[in-house]
């Protein structure tokens, strides 16, 4: 009994030590006593992620001011919170990062919680309060500092004022009702997600483009708003535009480009890629894919899988193409093609002197 009592005071002055703590997503549901009880035994967290804490609802924000490792806190995470309007303490928390509130109900202001945190990272999920006017709110309180801004599914932003000086990445995926970014001022972006923005067109995609000069990452998927794209940008590296099923005409202009994703996208019919750093390019299963064009002459790999209707197709300048690969494609066209005909032979020519 004396060994072990000893080897318990070990390991729980051990596990007091811990600096990360991340509550399991099985269906556990946590008191106030319970939270409270648990952040007094820890007095060096850096990370912690509470989960089914609806029950305490704003009550929450009062026991992380008051734990042990309020000095220490530098990433939180709260899922399945309850925070309602009445909600009026906020967290000080003076060396807190990053802020994760997802899930739950989110309908408290935001200035009650942003208040003097030094956020560098914020993410907010399933936010049913949260509107257009409410961003200028975030952009005073913590728009100095912040590099990462998350609004996924916020259901009620529209036509959204971004003004972020210092901002980095941007996701607005999920937000369905989301129409227009018309004051998009982020001069130093260099991702953005509209994924699952049903409702935005191309002409709000091509005036964001103009005002974000350093963008390197562009994410498009499901967007069935979009129909004729015209992308344009000097700095565009990457560009997915998955499962956007009413896309018709693509046509990119970005001398950086080295990804393109394209998967999904059953109306692509005409494709005009002009690249001067692209080295590789798959496409498959773009079934009414009827015009190929490519400036790109850097390009080693082409592959093209599942293109049946393929009639038009011209590659231009890839000298130091190596590699093509045709599966299931109407190959008329690509016959017509030199430098694709070039590829292939020089590929046929290696397997046959292998073989010999």
């Amino acid at each position: 009994y004396r060994n072990l009592s000893l080897s318990s005071h070990k390991l729980s002055q051990a596990v007091s030590k811990a600096s990360h703590i991340r509550m399991p997503t099985a269906p556990l549901r946590l008191g106030a006593d319970a939270v409270q009880s648990l952040l007094k035994r820890f007095g060096t967290l850096r990370v912690l992620e509470l989960d089914g804490i609806a029950s305490i609802g704003d009550k929450i924000f009062p026991l992380l001011n008051q734990s042990a490792a309020a000095s220490t806190l530098q990433s939180l995470c709260l899922h399945g919170v309850s925070l309602t309007y009445w909600c009026t303490d906020g967290l000080h928390l003076e060396h807190l990062q990053q802020l994760t509130v997802a899930g739950g109900s989110v309908r408290v202001a935001l200035p009650a919680f942003l208040k003097k945190l030094p956020l560098e990272s914020l993410t907010l999920s399933q936010c049913s309060s949260l509107r257009d006017t409410q961003l200028s709110e975030i952009q005073t309180t913590v728009g100095t500092t912040l590099k990462t801004l998350n609004l996924h599914q916020c259901l009620r932003l529209n036509r959204p004022t971004l003004n972020f000086a210092q901002l980095e990445r941007l996701s607005l995926m999920g937000s369905f009702s989301l129409l227009d970014l018309p004051q998009l001022n982020c001069p130093n972006l260099l991702y953005l997600d509209l994924s699952f923005c049903f409702r935005i067109n191309s002409t709000t995609v091509e005036d964001a483009l103009k005002r974000l000069p350093q963008l390197r990452e562009l994410a498009l998927v499901k967007c069935p708003g979009l129909h004729s794209l015209t992308i344009v940008h000097s700095r565009l590296t990457s560009i997915n535009v998955m499962w956007s099923n009413a896309l018709h005409t693509l046509r990119i202009k970005c001398p950086h480009l080295l990804k393109l994703e394209t998967a999904g996208c059953v109306a692509l019919s005409t494709l005009l890629l002009d690249s001067v750093s692209l080295q590789s390019l798959s496409l498959a299963s773009l079934h009414n894919l009827q015009r190929l064009e490519i400036q790109a002459p850097l390009l080693r790999s082409l592959t093209l899988t599942h293109c049946r209707r393929l009639d038009q197709v011209r590659v231009d300048g890839p000298d130091c193409l190596e590699q093509v690969v045709v599966r299931d494609c109407r190959t008329v066209a690509l016959r017509f093609c030199k430098s694709v005909r070039r590829a292939i032979i020089a590929e046929w020519n290696e397997r046959r002197r292998r073989r010999c």
